[in-house]
Protein backbone atom coordinates (compact mmCIF):
# COMPACT_ATOMS: atom_id res chain seq x y z
CA UNK A 1 0.00 0.00 0.00
CA UNK A 2 2.93 2.23 0.71
CA UNK A 3 4.46 1.78 -2.56
CA UNK A 4 1.16 2.42 -4.26
CA UNK A 5 1.04 5.77 -2.61
CA UNK A 6 4.18 6.92 -3.46
CA UNK A 7 3.83 5.71 -7.12
CA UNK A 8 0.03 7.56 -6.73
CA UNK A 9 2.14 10.91 -5.46
CA UNK A 10 5.00 10.96 -7.69
CA UNK A 11 2.67 10.73 -10.51
CA UNK A 12 0.61 13.23 -8.98
CA UNK A 13 3.70 15.61 -8.84
CA UNK A 14 4.98 14.59 -11.76
CA UNK A 15 1.78 15.92 -13.48
CA UNK A 16 1.26 19.16 -11.80
CA UNK A 17 5.17 20.47 -12.96
CA UNK A 18 4.19 18.63 -16.19
CA UNK A 19 1.36 21.38 -16.32
CA UNK A 20 3.51 24.33 -15.76
CA UNK A 21 6.05 23.70 -18.11
CA UNK A 22 8.47 21.21 -17.08
CA UNK A 23 8.59 23.08 -13.72
CA UNK A 24 7.21 25.71 -10.84
CA UNK A 25 9.12 28.80 -9.40
CA UNK A 26 9.29 28.21 -5.83
CA UNK A 27 9.09 31.99 -5.96
CA UNK A 28 12.60 32.77 -5.11
CA UNK A 29 14.81 34.07 -8.34
CA UNK A 30 16.45 31.98 -9.74
CA UNK A 31 15.28 28.59 -8.09
CA UNK A 32 13.24 26.35 -10.46
CA UNK A 33 11.95 22.66 -8.64
CA UNK A 34 11.55 19.92 -10.29
CA UNK A 35 10.39 16.54 -10.12
CA UNK A 36 11.62 13.04 -12.13
CA UNK A 37 9.78 10.16 -12.57
CA UNK A 38 11.56 6.80 -11.19
CA UNK A 39 10.55 3.62 -12.71
CA UNK A 40 8.03 1.23 -11.14
CA UNK A 41 8.58 -2.37 -10.95
CA UNK A 42 10.18 -4.43 -8.81
CA UNK A 43 13.86 -2.70 -9.31
CA UNK A 44 14.37 0.88 -9.09
CA UNK A 45 16.83 0.54 -11.97
CA UNK A 46 14.31 -1.44 -14.23
CA UNK A 47 14.98 -0.57 -17.82
CA UNK A 48 11.79 1.67 -18.96
CA UNK A 49 12.13 1.64 -22.56
CA UNK A 50 13.65 -1.82 -24.69
CA UNK A 51 16.10 -2.07 -27.46
CA UNK A 52 14.70 -3.09 -30.84
CA UNK A 53 16.55 -3.87 -34.73
CA UNK A 54 15.35 -5.63 -37.78
CA UNK A 55 15.24 -9.15 -36.22
CA UNK A 56 12.97 -8.26 -33.18
CA UNK A 57 10.35 -8.17 -36.19
CA UNK A 58 11.15 -11.77 -37.35
CA UNK A 59 8.57 -14.64 -38.37
CA UNK A 60 5.15 -14.78 -39.57
CA UNK A 61 2.33 -11.88 -38.71
CA UNK A 62 -1.24 -11.68 -39.05
CA UNK A 63 -2.23 -8.41 -40.54
CA UNK A 64 -5.53 -6.26 -40.26
CA UNK A 65 -6.05 -2.69 -40.95
CA UNK A 66 -8.64 -0.63 -42.26
CA UNK A 67 -9.22 3.13 -42.63
CA UNK A 68 -10.43 5.50 -45.83
CA UNK A 69 -8.34 6.77 -49.01
CA UNK A 70 -9.22 10.31 -49.77
CA UNK A 71 -11.30 9.64 -53.15
CA UNK A 72 -11.97 6.05 -52.97
CA UNK A 73 -13.31 5.48 -49.92
CA UNK A 74 -13.41 3.02 -46.97
CA UNK A 75 -10.78 0.40 -46.98
CA UNK A 76 -9.79 -2.82 -45.24
CA UNK A 77 -7.41 -5.74 -45.69
CA UNK A 78 -6.15 -9.04 -43.68
CA UNK A 79 -3.53 -11.35 -44.63
CA UNK A 80 -0.18 -12.51 -43.45
CA UNK A 81 3.04 -10.82 -43.43
CA UNK A 82 6.29 -12.55 -43.17
CA UNK A 83 9.53 -10.64 -41.55
CA UNK A 84 12.97 -12.27 -42.31
CA UNK A 85 14.62 -10.27 -39.62
CA UNK A 86 17.20 -8.22 -41.98
CA UNK A 87 14.87 -5.87 -43.55
CA UNK A 88 13.03 -8.02 -46.04
CA UNK A 89 8.74 -8.75 -46.16
CA UNK A 90 6.61 -10.72 -48.02
CA UNK A 91 3.59 -11.28 -47.52
CA UNK A 92 -0.25 -11.91 -49.04
CA UNK A 93 -3.86 -10.35 -48.63
CA UNK A 94 -7.45 -9.71 -49.41
CA UNK A 95 -8.34 -6.32 -49.57
CA UNK A 96 -11.65 -4.45 -50.11
CA UNK A 97 -11.48 -1.04 -51.34
CA UNK A 98 -14.94 0.76 -51.43
CA UNK A 99 -15.91 -2.62 -52.48
CA UNK A 100 -13.93 -4.33 -54.93
CA UNK A 101 -12.35 -6.88 -53.80
CA UNK A 102 -8.53 -7.56 -54.23
CA UNK A 103 -5.88 -10.15 -53.60
CA UNK A 104 -2.52 -9.51 -53.44
CA UNK A 105 0.82 -10.55 -53.09
CA UNK A 106 3.09 -7.53 -50.68
CA UNK A 107 7.29 -7.79 -51.07
CA UNK A 108 8.93 -4.51 -49.62
CA UNK A 109 11.27 -3.68 -46.89
CA UNK A 110 11.44 -2.61 -43.30
CA UNK A 111 13.87 -0.63 -41.00
CA UNK A 112 13.62 -0.73 -37.08
CA UNK A 113 14.82 1.61 -35.02
CA UNK A 114 16.79 1.14 -31.64
CA UNK A 115 13.81 2.82 -29.32
CA UNK A 116 10.92 0.47 -31.26
CA UNK A 117 9.28 2.93 -34.02
CA UNK A 118 10.59 1.55 -37.55
CA UNK A 119 9.11 1.99 -41.39
CA UNK A 120 8.19 -0.71 -44.23
CA UNK A 121 7.90 0.65 -47.99
CA UNK A 122 6.56 -1.80 -50.46
CA UNK A 123 5.07 -1.03 -53.69
CA UNK A 124 1.35 -1.26 -53.72
CA UNK A 125 0.14 -3.99 -56.35
CA UNK A 126 -3.47 -2.57 -57.11
CA UNK A 127 -2.01 1.05 -56.98
CA UNK A 128 1.41 0.98 -58.36
CA UNK A 129 3.20 3.30 -55.69
CA UNK A 130 5.36 3.01 -53.22
CA UNK A 131 3.16 2.96 -50.11
CA UNK A 132 4.68 4.05 -46.72
CA UNK A 133 3.93 2.77 -43.34
CA UNK A 134 5.46 3.77 -39.47
CA UNK A 135 4.71 1.50 -36.82
CA UNK A 136 5.67 1.09 -33.24
CA UNK A 137 6.66 -2.59 -32.11
CA UNK A 138 5.32 -4.05 -28.17
CA UNK A 139 5.12 -7.19 -26.49
CA UNK A 140 8.78 -7.58 -27.42
CA UNK A 141 7.92 -7.87 -30.98
CA UNK A 142 4.77 -10.02 -31.06
CA UNK A 143 2.53 -7.50 -32.01
CA UNK A 144 3.46 -4.04 -34.09
CA UNK A 145 0.91 -0.81 -34.37
CA UNK A 146 1.32 0.87 -37.51
CA UNK A 147 -0.41 3.65 -39.55
CA UNK A 148 -0.22 4.55 -43.33
CA UNK A 149 1.59 7.66 -44.21
CA UNK A 150 0.71 8.87 -47.90
CA UNK A 151 -1.05 11.49 -48.40
CA UNK A 152 -5.29 11.02 -48.76
CA UNK A 153 -4.61 7.78 -46.76
CA UNK A 154 -6.36 7.35 -43.01
CA UNK A 155 -5.32 3.39 -42.34
CA UNK A 156 -4.22 1.69 -39.11
CA UNK A 157 -3.54 -1.65 -38.10
CA UNK A 158 -2.08 -4.24 -36.21
CA UNK A 159 0.76 -6.96 -37.16
CA UNK A 160 0.33 -10.28 -34.61
CA UNK A 161 2.99 -13.15 -34.27
CA UNK A 162 1.34 -16.04 -35.60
Amino acid sequence: MKRALTSLTLFVLFASLHAFGQGQSSGRPGLVTTARAQPMGDSPDRALTRHCSAGTLKGRYGVSATGTFVGVGPVGFVGTADFDGVGNVTGADAASFNGAISFRNIVGTYEVNDDCTGSVTFVSPTRDVEVHFRLVIVDGGKEALFIETDPGTVLTGVLKRL
